[in-house]
């Protein structure tokens, strides 16, 4: 990683650092003057300010590396948690379509069942409002309205519908009008 080159590369630094801390200090035994003795010594102390500042980085970036392995570890325990949700719950949505298909077919050999009973104009009005109007083609009324535009159903209509005297269509989207009987026993 970026951070363990750094690291690599600020230890080969602070050894270089070193070895000419050392051979900087085996040279003030050679100093002939206050001067080239005052020369040295600070040129070590120079030195050891540049290790310390390195040594400094290199722990930040050890501290830094460490903090980016927790979150990692979190990340993937996350990660791990989340795959494992996606795939109870995409189980549980198979199970739900093998359950609509089920009814699906169940519902459609009952059509087939009722459909010749029906009068045939009827199956056609339904027919062609059912295709027409995304597959709802009989809505109930709901607080006096349609239940798929919301246009306001007559009184005298929704006396008739709820008599059940005749199929009524609503005079906007021409769905089919039925009546739910929402009485409670």
């Amino acid at each position: 990683t970026e951070i363990d080159s750094e690291i690599r590369q600020l230890e080969g630094h602070e050894s270089d650092r070193r070895t000419k801390v050392v051979k900087l200090k085996d040279q003030l035994y050679l100093v002939k003057t206050n001067r080239e003795y005052d020369a040295l010594m600070s040129e070590i102390d120079h030195l050891e300010e540049e290790i310390n500042t390195e040594e400094n980085r290199e722990l930040d970036l050890m501290q830094e590396k460490e903090q980016l392995e927790e979150q990692l570890k979190f990340d993937e325990s996350q990660i791990s948690e989340l795959d494992i949700e996606l795939k109870i719950q995409a189980g549980e949505l198979e199970k739900r379509v093998a359950s609509s298909k089920e009814e699906e077919t169940r519902l459609s050999q009952e059509r087939e069942k009722i459909v010749p009973t029906i009068n045939s104009r009827f199956m056609s009005i339904y027919d062609r409002i059912r295709q027409a109007k995304n597959g709802i083609a009989v809505v109930p009324i709901v607080d006096h309205n349609c239940g798929g535009c919301h246009l306001r159903i007559t009184s005298q209509h929704e006396a008739e519908i709820r008599n059940g005297e005749g199929v009524y269509q609503c005079s906007s989207c021409r769905r089919i009008l039925h009546w739910i009987n929402t009485a409670k026993a």
